[in-house]
């Protein structure tokens, strides 16, 4: 059974975001994003890819990696790694529209980074993401 969630980004006149299917809870998406998804540039980068199957802490590598044959702790997109489409990015102006997609497409949590990350847990408030959350 997956943990869905969605993973976003604050920018100046939007809000960007992806849907993610598998792992979606604080100890594993939660921690990677902490850890490893903790700039802008780098977290644009992540959500370029469009929507995912399961988050890594790479966005890439020089090993062959196919959804069919992940290379371990890279991401798999669904567009550049099982070729699916209209996965791309999406956006939204507001922290309530950003709730509504996650509840649209079922997520279990929402991840939005807006400085440092947030997150919420089935419908409940944005708060801050901290490493004891991640445990």
């Amino acid at each position: 059974m997956s943990t869905r969630s969605l993973i976003a980004i604050k920018n100046s006149d939007n809000i960007r975001y992806i849907y993610c299917h598998w792992d979606g809870y604080p100890s594993h998406n939660g921690r990677i994003l902490l850890q490893s998804y903790n700039t802008p540039e780098i977290i644009n980068k992540l959500i370029d890819g469009g929507s995912l199957s399961i988050l890594g802490e790479n966005i890439s590598t020089d090993q062959p990696h196919s959804f069919n044959n992940p290379v371990d702790g890279v991401c798999v997109y669904y567009g550049r790694d099982r070729k699916e489409t209209n996965v791309a990015p999406r956006t939204c102006v507001t922290e309530e529209e950003l709730l509504a997609a996650g509840g649209s497409c079922w997520a279990d949590y929402v991840y939005l980074y807006d400085g440092g990350w947030k997150c919420n847990h089935l419908g409940s408030e944005l708060v801050e993401l901290t490493p004891d959350d991640c445990k």
